[in-house]
């Protein structure tokens, strides 16, 4: 459907222009309506005042009700639309030290700060929701996960300002659409303030302060913890060499977030420390065995890898490759395979992945999702670096001259 501004969706009714107010607009029902006397709506006009998002929604709240359509199909208009997010929205910097690279940004750390952001940003909705509106549920935990989905679903966190100079970026929250599919107006009028909230609760905090971590403690259990601050710590005291800054919306630095130390860390996320539970220990073998084509499995134990025979290698690091991709739902045969490396990090229980073609790293827990995460990975450099704009730098020519040289020809 075609966005359109208020002011052109009134004017398309007939609606006509009564007079010009500092700020508003007052436009006049045309007399099909059958309004006794004259009735006439203000339409915001100041786009700077501090109401202005509130004042177009109730606007075009009380069209939908003469009208008796949903507010997005009067679209508050692309411009207005991006105004009002912008208005609450959250800018951060990422910028890299490292002069090897000439200070440019890995794929892969930019990746991962937005995916533990959204992660973050995604728990603190549905934890919030859940403490806040429980009661109006009467504890139906199967409606409240609906809802919190559908919340989650409606209230996305968008990009609405990016400097690719410097790497500077805003994202705030869609609290517009989907207006009618939510019932509850407590609910809708808390939705509009979520960004804000979130940078107060979880962004602005100051990990360094007493107070601040206490009101962490007594506001979240444990488990909440986890779910919001386990993501966004990991993408602050990240092992790469780049750091983060909250700017304003000029991107001129405001604060620069620092590392949390590891004794907040653990007062926070405590650790799990179980006495009964082994530390897992993963090894690397290459093993020669016959099988019986009869029969539907095979049986191995660990010793079997363990003994030294001459048939079986004990490997410092898994080498690997990947001859294919999955990208926006198509399979994509590659001319050159993906050649990669594993390792595992005891300690974190991850396993390392370097694919030194390219220079890229990621890590996962779970060994199967090995494809899936190639397939991402690539997915998002594919989307970014081929459809790059400008001139790319040094790094940036390195990554789509290595995408080129595997990607077969028919996909440029």
């Amino acid at each position: 459907m075609k966005l359109e501004t208020i002011t052109g969706y009134l004017e398309n009714k007939k609606w006509k222009l009564n007079r010009i107010g500092e700020k508003y607009l007052f436009y006049e029902a045309p007399a099909k309506l059958g309004f006794s006397d004259p009735f006439l709506l203000p339409v915001p006009r100041r786009k700077k005042a501090d109401d202005f998002g509130r004042s177009l929604q109730d606007t075009a709240a009380v069209i939908s009700d003469i009208y008796e359509v949903n507010v997005e199909s009067i679209a508050l208009g692309i411009t207005d639309y991006l105004e009002i997010l912008k208005k609450d929205a959250i800018y951060f910097n990422i910028s890299s030290e490292n002069v090897m690279y000439q200070k440019t940004l890995e794929i892969n750390d930019v990746w991962n700060f937005l995916k533990n952001l959204t992660a973050a940003y995604t728990n603190y909705i549905k934890i919030e929701f859940q403490n806040k509106f429980y009661h109006l549920f009467n504890a139906d935990k199967s409606r409240i996960k609906k809802l919190q989905n559908k919340l989650v679903e409606l209230t996305r966190l968008r990009v609405v300002a990016l400097d690719s100079k410097t790497f500077s970026f805003g994202i705030s929250a869609d609290s517009m659409m989907g207006r009618t599919e939510i019932e509850h107006k407590e609910i809708q009028k808390w939705r509009e303030q979520v960004i804000k909230l979130f940078f107060a609760d979880i962004i602005k905090t100051d990990f360094g302060s007493r107070n601040e971590v206490e009101r962490i403690l007594e506001k979240y259990n444990e488990g909440e913890r986890r779910k919001i601050f386990e993501p966004y710590i990991s993408s602050i005291n990240n092992n790469s060499d780049f750091t983060i800054a909250i700017t304003d919306k000029n991107f001129k630095t405001k604060k620069t977030i620092k590392r949390i130390s590891n004794q907040i860390v653990d007062i926070i996320l405590p650790k799990n420390i179980s006495a009964n539970k082994p530390q897992r220990s993963i090894g690397f073998y290459r093993t020669i065995i016959p099988v019986d084509m009869n029969k539907s499995a095979i049986k191995l134990k660990v010793s079997d890898f363990a003994e030294n025979n001459l048939f079986t290698q004990k490997l410092d690091a898994l080498d690997g490759h990947i001859s294919y991709l999955v990208h926006e739902e198509k399979t994509v045969q590659l001319q050159k395979q993906i050649d990669f490396t594993v390792n595992y990090d005891e300690q974190n229980g991850l396993f390392q992945i370097l694919v030194p073609g390219i220079n890229i790293h990621f890590s996962l827990k779970d060994f199967n999702e090995l494809q899936q995460e190639f397939n991402n990975q690539f997915s998002t450099l594919i989307s970014y670096y081929l459809n790059i704009k400008g001139k790319p730098d040094v790094r940036s020519r390195e990554i789509i001259a290595y995408l080129k040289s595997i990607l077969p020809g028919t996909f440029f």
